[in-house]
């Protein structure tokens, strides 16, 4: 999204614009914007980056001083990501090591967002990523450190955990059938899991540099995109073929600018 002068956010909506949102000066790492099919959130200047701004979807207009605001965490708001089977559950992931479900409706918005959240689960590290699983109803991902757990909201147990990674986790993507999940990380590695055999899981060299990398699966296809920085921070992306997972089909280079 661009920013104007003033740190502000501007964002196109399907019917118009909205102004005046501040956002600050956000951290490179984490995803700062999500939508369903009703809400937009986003992260915001306040409450040392625990609170999030929460939107109609097709609301347009100055913002500068009727935002919804969702208090959800005590420290920066790294992730977060709304359910693909409820446009109304918002699951947020924080670096004080909390992982939450919140229920949020238009008619919400208008008054007071909900603070009490839904689901409350203590994971054992700081949650840099979260993302619901694309099949199964309940199943949430979350990216702890190094670590990969799937998460059970209704019990709040983790059915699954890895650590293969040796360094933090900077991404990771489901295929849309929701049998693979890949993950990018600080290692420089590209890894595929499949929860429900570890045996079958696979590991490539990725981009060269450490910086953010990003991955995502093209569809229910066997290709995936990731992007990342070359050995001269250059912008890297490469496009591979699970069946032949350490050669991309093909590769882009951009600039290095830091921008």
């Amino acid at each position: 999204m661009p920013h104007d002068k003033h740190n502000h956010l501007t964002s196109i909506c399907t019917v118009g614009w909205i102004t005046d949102i501040s956002v600050g000066s956000l951290p490179s790492f984490g995803n700062h914007i999500k939508a369903s099919s009703l809400l937009i959130a986003f992260n915001i200047d306040s409450g040392g980056g625990g609170n999030l701004g929460v939107l109609s979807l097709n609301d347009t207009g100055s913002k500068s001083k009727d935002l919804s605001v969702l208090h959800a965490h005590s420290e920066f708001i790294t992730d977060f990501d709304f359910c693909p089977y409820d446009d109304e559950i918002l699951a947020t992931g924080s670096q004080d090591h909390h992982i939450k479900l919140w229920r949020i409706t238009e008619n919400t918005l208008n008054s007071n967002v909900p603070n009490n959240p839904e689901v409350d689960i203590l994971a054992s590290n700081k949650v840099e990523v979260i993302k619901f699983h694309p099949q199964a109803d309940c199943v949430v991902s979350a990216v702890e450190g190094s670590a990969i757990h799937l998460y059970d909201v209704n019990k709040k147990q983790s059915i699954f955990a890895d650590s293969s990674h040796e360094d933090i986790v900077q991404s990771i993507s489901w295929r849309h059938s929701g049998d693979i999940l890949a993950s990018t990380g600080r290692d420089k590695k590209l890894r595929l899991w499949d929860p429900r055999d570890p045996s079958n899981n696979q590991v490539a060299d990725s981009h060269s540099n450490n910086r953010d990398s990003r991955v995502v699966w093209l569809g229910d296809t066997e290709q995936l995109l990731t992007t990342g920085f070359g050995s001269g921070r250059e912008r890297e992306v490469l496009l591979r073929d699970i069946r032949k997972l350490h050669e991309p089909v093909a590769s882009y280079s951009g600039d290095s600018s830091l921008g």
